[in-house]
């Protein structure tokens, strides 16, 4: 009866000291667990915050300066240099003193010489056909170019002219002046081919 009771005793100390154990080891054990989620914690909080940290970094990136545009500076145009027009003067060398002259035209032959018997005579000044006693007015200094133009009245026509040219002077503007030369006329055809006839031509400008 007593060695029982002696081994229940023991028994129940064994249990005891076995339940002793395991609170220690089932606290030990909790408080491991406990450490291990509250450093899980720590390290995930130091995530997000990091992670906070980066997204507030890339959302709060510093806008660049915009650089102002500088305007170009206008040049002023320059005004282009007007060019003076040059004053009028008729022909090259003429004066500024000018006359009116009235004309006297004339044109003869001395021997027709077999080239024709009818004549045209036409007179020019500066290539402008004019008549006996019309009028001109005429600069000191001017050259004009007076041309005769003869014409064998016939079927098949002979014709000949020539052309002057003459500088008017101050002397000649007050006092009037002509001018002299010749027109010569062939005949091209018939028994009398080769034939010539010379005309002497006056322009007379009287005043």
């Amino acid at each position: 009866m007593n060695t029982l009771k002696k081994i229940g005793t023991g028994i129940v100390w064994i249990l005891a000291t076995l339940l002793i154990i395991y609170v220690i080891m089932v606290g030990s054990f909790q408080q491991e667990k406990d450490q291990q989620v509250v450093a899980g914690e720590g390290y995930s909080s130091q995530m997000n915050t990091n992670q906070s940290n980066e997204r507030i970094a890339s959302t709060s990136t510093k806008k660049p300066t915009a650089t102002p545009t500088k305007r170009p500076t206008s040049t002023p145009t320059k005004k282009p240099t007007p060019t003076p027009t040059p004053k009028s003067v008729g022909r090259a060398g003429a004066g500024t003193a000018s006359k009116q002259f009235r004309l006297s035209l004339n044109a003869t032959c001395g021997n027709y010489n077999h080239v024709g018997n009818e004549w045209s005579i036409e007179y020019y000044i500066d290539g402008k056909r004019v008549y006996n006693n019309a009028t001109v007015t005429l600069k000191s200094g001017q050259t004009i170019e007076v041309k005769a133009v003869i014409t064998e009245d016939d079927k098949y026509p002979d014709v000949g002219y020539a052309t002057f040219r003459h500088t008017v002077t101050e002397s000649e503007l007050t006092k009037g002046f002509s001018t002299s030369f010749s027109v010569r006329v062939t005949e091209d055809r018939g028994n009398y081919r080769g034939y010539s006839c010379t005309w002497n031509v006056t322009f007379w400008f009287n005043t």
